[in-house]
């Protein structure tokens, strides 16, 4: 539609947290809807898939356990892409395919595709197949760069599956010097940050960073 969406926390999965609203959280939505200026985009310090019943008011100032964040992965890319973020969660985007609400074909030149799973966690080779699609219509051919965020509740062990998955699907259609970066915080992740779809963005291999390049608001 030509303007920008924010793709970030929901009322009970983010701004209603049990203990309060998580400090990553609440610096993001600020720097994203606040602000008027590029930002960078940072990775959280700590995550937690532990569930707290929210129908449970006694856990309602319970703080769940957070774990280290270990942080991205930037696992292949040498030169900095720019283009316009798109993309959202993959299920969901799958079942757009082919429907009035699919990005228009122009959006996908240059584009940097973010792309998250919900919490059914789609087995690695799943995903995999859906990348194929991707690769089908021609699509990471076009793309500038792929961001992948932290699945939740997969094992470890299909973690990794997940990023080899990934890469050998990039290699299969040329794509082994698209820059992919792994484990960020978005989507069905916790601490959830915030991304501007629709912002021209950068994400530069050498220095390990992504930057929003203009306002999401004025």
């Amino acid at each position: 539609a030509g303007i920008v969406s924010f793709y970030g926390p929901s009322l009970l999965a983010g701004f209603a947290e049990n203990g309060g609203i998580h400090p990553y959280v609440d610096a993001c939505v600020r720097q994203a809807i606040f602000q008027s200026e590029p930002f960078r985009v940072s990775a959280a310090t700590e995550w937690t898939e532990e569930v707290l019943d929210w129908r449970d008011p006694e856990l309602a100032r319970q703080r769940r356990r957070w774990w280290p964040n270990p942080g991205w992965q930037w696992l292949q890319g040498d030169d900095p892409a720019e283009g316009e973020l798109v993309g959202g969660n993959i299920e969901i985007l799958e079942m757009a395919k082919g429907t009035s609400i699919w990005p228009a074909d122009e959006v996908w030149d240059g584009a940097i595709l973010g792309l998250e799973m919900s919490e059914d966690a789609p087995p690695p080779a799943t995903v995999g197949n859906w990348l194929q699609n991707y690769a089908a219509l021609g699509l990471l051919n076009r793309i500038g760069a792929l961001l992948v965020s932290r699945p939740q509740f997969y094992p470890l062990a299909d973690v990794f599956r997940l990023w080899q998955t990934v890469q050998r699907v990039l290699a299969e259609c040329g794509r082994a010097d698209l820059p992919l970066v792994t484990n960020l915080d978005y989507g069905h992740s916790s601490p959830m940050g915030v991304l501007p779809l629709g912002c021209r963005t950068r994400v530069d291999p050498a220095a390990r960073t992504i930057t929003v390049l203009e306002a999401a608001v004025h």
